[in-house]
């Protein structure tokens, strides 16, 4: 028996360095693994980042406002939905692809701290109705282009805004290098909509909007398409 002592260490040394030798050579495909999840986990980040709408600073979310009289308050101040258009449709204007997400006429009251912010848009109301048109934009070319997706807005009761009306002021209009997509919005305050009077806000309902790109310009500043009238029912 004493004989084989040696034989069955060398044994038991062999299958020593051999499961060792497969646990090192698991942990490595192991770590591998998660380096790869970890790259593509970051690549689906980068990716998300670029095309999903992350909010506005001065304007509370209403992402969760589906039907006219949803309400959502946080600390921006609350607002209400009044109507709602699902557009999901996409314009070519020359190189440039927009498409309209969704249009929603929305009353707003905003918080204390954000009031004298909106009095440069609203003629000092406290509170107020106003258009937000959710949009994507994208240069499908590998050359700059300059854009502005609302250059003028007007609406059925006779109101006309132009892009200087927009308090949303997530930079949407300008230069678009190669490739470029943004996502983003844009509000117009509605001075002659008047919330929560029943006979004159029937009167002043919405019925339609119009907006009116602006050209799309390449580089040195030349027409390479015209502008485009959208129109959204409600």
């Amino acid at each position: 028996m004493v004989k084989y002592v040696p034989l069955i260490l060398s044994f038991m040394l062999l299958f020593g360095c051999s499961a060792n030798q497969d646990k090192k050579e698991e942990i490595t495909r192991t770590k591998a693994a998660n380096q790869s999840e970890i790259r593509e986990n970051e690549a689906n980040k980068t990716e998300y980042s670029k095309t999903e709408y992350s909010g506005n600073p001065q304007v509370t979310d209403d992402s969760s406002l589906q039907k006219a009289g949803d309400s959502f308050w946080d600390e921006k101040g609350k607002l209400i939905l009044e109507d709602i258009n699902e557009v999901n449709k996409t314009y070519k204007i020359g190189p440039i692809e927009l498409t309209i997400l969704d249009v929603k006429v929305l009353h707003y009251l905003p918080a204390y701290n954000l009031i004298d912010f909106f009095h440069g848009f609203t003629h000092e109301a406290e509170d107020f109705d106003f258009i937000r048109v959710q949009m994507k934009i994208k240069n499908t070319t590998n050359e700059e282009v300059y854009f502005a997706p609302i250059a003028l807005l007007e609406t059925s009761s006779g109101e006309k805004m132009t892009w200087e009306n927009d308090f949303y002021l997530e930079e949407l209009n300008g230069m678009y290098s190669g490739s470029e997509e943004k996502i983003g919005s844009m509000g117009f305050p509605l001075n002659n909509h008047v919330h929560g009077q029943e006979d004159k806000a029937k009167s002043n309902h919405l019925e339609w909007i119009k907006l009116m790109t602006s050209e799309v310009l390449n580089k040195e500043h030349k027409e390479i398409a015209g502008k485009k009238i959208i129109e959204i029912k409600f």
